[in-house]
């Protein structure tokens, strides 16, 4: 079974297909940093199917084809994010799934500061 690994300083949060209760952190193509309740893993096809599904990048360090912490890690690289789907119900936010290809993570080019719009001062 899959899991993906984000790392806080010496805090490890593993993220399985089934994470009740378990917030991931997401970007947004707005510059917007949040988290939202982990909903698990979803294909492509799945997640274009969603109306409404926002694509968003997740503060993932590292996933594995394993089990848990014992399994081999790979590494996202710092230009990498895992690709998520961002989905609502009723204009809320219910959550975020990682969307997966061709049985893995789906990685795609980081966002720069020079990608997103400036932040505005409040």
């Amino acid at each position: 079974m899959p899991a993906l690994l984000w790392r806080n300083g010496h805090r490890k949060i593993l993220f399985h297909a089934d994470g009740p209760n378990t917030h991931v952190a997401i970007l947004r193509s707005c510059g917007e940093l949040r988290c939202v309740f982990w909903l698990g893993f979803i294909s492509v096809r799945g997640a274009k199917a969603i109306p409404g599904a926002l694509p968003v990048r997740l503060e993932i360090t590292a996933y594995t084809m394993g089990d848990g912490f014992d399994s081999d890690w790979l590494a996202i690289p710092p230009d990498k994010n895992i690709q998520g789907c961002l989905v609502t119900n009723n204009q809320r936010v219910a959550g975020a799934f990682a969307v997966f290809e061709d049985g893995k993570p789906r990685l795609v080019p980081a966002w720069s500061a020079q990608s997103l719009p400036a932040q505005s001062a409040r």
